[in-house]
């Protein structure tokens, strides 16, 4: 019983959110982009990238049980939409369109 309480009031504290490392590629231009991703039990979250030409953050939510979609701004001007797939806890990938390029993007 002890175990339980003590689990309950941990899990409590952390927020029940995870954190993913993201690792992205715009199509074209040999730019990449490395960050993260933060979802939690609330079916929301946020995504921060980096590259060496800028700074891109935002918020997605879930669609489905194993499906999300988002937007994101970047520092440079460039804005855009984007949806992934997550078949688990593990990670999962996704596609979307920054200004005018396509982005893909694996989380992990």
């Amino acid at each position: 019983m002890r175990f339980v309480v003590i689990t309950a009031l941990a899990l409590s504290a952390a927020g029940c959110s995870f954190t993913r490392q993201v690792h992205g590629v715009v199509e074209g231009t040999g730019e990449t982009f490395l960050g993260t991703v933060t979802g939690s039990t609330d079916e929301t979250g946020s995504i921060d990238l980096r590259s060496s030409r800028t700074v891109c953050r935002g918020s997605f939510v879930y669609t489905t049980f194993r499906q999300g979609s988002g937007t994101a701004v970047c520092d440079d001007g460039r804005k855009g939409k984007f949806s992934f797939e997550s078949p688990g806890w593990r990670g999962g990938t996704g596609t979307g369109v920054f200004g005018n390029r396509r982005v893909t993007f694996t989380f992990d």
